[in-house]
């Protein structure tokens, strides 16, 4: 069952060259739900979506869809980081759990993303049998940088940040869904008490959302703020 799994569900089909065949799925996890699904196919794949936020996120989930192999003997691997000895940078993958024949992966995201000059940056995924060290096959995923959110500080408002806002969306690593202002103009003389939920609102009703329609597993947002904000 995936009902102890959030919003975002993925998967592809790999067929490995001894005729074990792979169902992939990725999901993100976040108050227990499973909303959507979206099925790829071994001839088209989807890459996953991930930003390096350095969450707990993602679980990549492999069913063995025809084929035998032990699936306690199945690892992934990041095949830029074999051996998980920069975490920071590539994130870590760890076995979860093994339900009938499915094995499920936890992947901590990386915690940064270098500039690529590019949108996202594509890393692969192996499939390995950790009995015979072979690599069964591959799958993609496209790191995307952190979201980024901007607060404005006593007697501020969205405009305050408005000239940054569009200096990182000069780069070729933003884009206005990694973006985001939070306003609280018409409370900006306020206290602190009254405007405490301004950056857990916007996170979690404009943010999070906006990158989960577009298939991004996130958790973890970078802020920016001045004075109050």
């Amino acid at each position: 069952s995936c009902d102890d799994l959030d919003t975002l569900s993925m998967s592809c089909e790999i067929e490995q060259q001894d005729s074990v065949n792979f169902n992939i799925r990725h999901f993100y996890t976040k108050n227990d739900s499973l909303l959507n699904s979206i099925e790829t196919s071994s001839s088209n794949p989807t890459a996953f979506k991930i930003c390096a936020d350095g969450s707990k996120s993602t679980i990549f989930e492999l069913e063995i869809s025809s084929g035998l192999i032990a699936l306690e003997n199945l690892s992934l691997r990041i095949l830029d980081d074999p051996n998980s000895l920069n975490n920071d940078k590539f994130g870590f993958i760890e076995t979860d759990t093994i339900i009938g024949n499915k094995i499920r992966f936890l992947y901590s995201h990386p915690k940064y993303l270098e500039n690529s000059g590019s949108l996202f940056v594509n890393r692969a995924i192996g499939i390995f049998d950790n009995l015979n060290e072979i690599q069964f096959d591959s799958f993609q995923i496209e790191v995307y940088k952190s979201p980024i959110l901007f607060i404005h500080g006593l007697w501020g408002k969205k405009s305050s940040f408005e000239e940054m806002y569009d200096g990182f969306l000069d780069l070729p690593e933003y884009d206005n869904f990694l973006l985001s202002i939070a306003d609280y103009e018409d409370s900006n003389d306020e206290d602190f008490f009254q405007n405490r939920n301004v950056v857990k609102n916007h996170i979690d009703s404009i943010i999070i959302p906006t990158l989960i329609s577009k298939d991004i597993a996130v958790n973890n947002v970078d802020v920016v703020a001045h004075s109050m904000g």
